[in-house]
């Protein structure tokens, strides 16, 4: 059985040999362990951060999952397969957290009553902006999530620098939106971004040029256009809405 990177992280690949939308034979590993070292590797590069970014009292919060060795896990990863993706599953988890407003006691709470959730959730920590839950999988194993305010710097930004995340405001890379080719996560963020600087910073050509591209997932349209910015929507094959922003200056 093979492993893959999609979206939101590591997961078992049930698809027929050729036939995975996250690509081919480059893109898949023999063991969950190589599947989360190569989405650790990707998301430091392209983020310098884990993804998991939203808005909590006027301020963001960093949502982190890992094991008991430090290995980064995708949120989706305590969440029962919904049929839905990796994203919709990592989002409803993240949802959760979100509901309980930095409130560790109603975390736990919600976490083990939702049926949806595995395991038995506790607080293993929590000092000044920082939460940590603690769970136990099937076979038990401990894993952690960390929950951390943190101030939101200020961006600076350069003519036709991207940004690309989801209606739930977490970082998306990408190469999600591109058909893995024998390069890689690499060669797919390349090939995207190449799309969009080629528009030379024209909506019109940049929507034109991205549903016209065979390798490119989802139906895109112009969601808003400023002085600053050209922001991007995407629908993709399960019905999720994500975002680009290209910004002009």
């Amino acid at each position: 059985m093979k492993w893959h990177n999609g979206p939101n992280g590591p997961g078992r690949c049930r698809a027929k040999q050729g036939n995975c939308p996250f690509g081919g034979e480059d893109s898949h590993f023999n063991s969950l362990q190589e599947a989360e070292q190569a989405y650790k590797s990707v998301n430091e590069k392209e983020f310098g951060i884990l993804p998991g970014i939203k808005k909590v009292d006027n301020r963001e919060t960093k949502v982190q999952a890992y094991n008991s060795h430090g290995i980064s896990l995708a949120s989706s990863s305590f969440v029962k397969m919904s049929g839905r993706g990796f994203k919709h599953d990592g989002e409803y988890i993240e949802n959760i957290l979100k509901q309980a407003n930095m409130d560790s006691q109603k975390m736990v709470q919600l976490l083990n009553k939702d049926d949806n959730i595995y395991g038995a959730w506790k607080v293993k920590e929590e000092v000044d902006d920082k939460i940590t839950l603690e769970t136990k999988d099937s076979f038990g194993n401990v894993q952690f999530i960390d929950i951390k305010k943190i101030e939101p710097k200020k961006r600076t930004t350069k003519p036709g620098q991207i940004k690309s995340y989801n209606k739930h405001g977490i970082n998306t890379s990408l190469s999600n939106y591109v058909a893995t080719a024998s390069g890689g996560y690499e060669e797919s963020r390349k090939y995207f971004n190449n799309l969009i600087q080629n528009a030379n910073l024209n909506s019109d050509k940049m929507i034109k040029a991205l549903n016209k591209d065979k390798r490119v997932f989802g139906i895109w349209s112009l969601e808003s256009e400023n002085e600053n910015e050209i922001k991007l929507e995407q629908e993709d094959p399960f019905g999720n809405i994500n975002y680009i922003v290209v910004y002009k200056k």
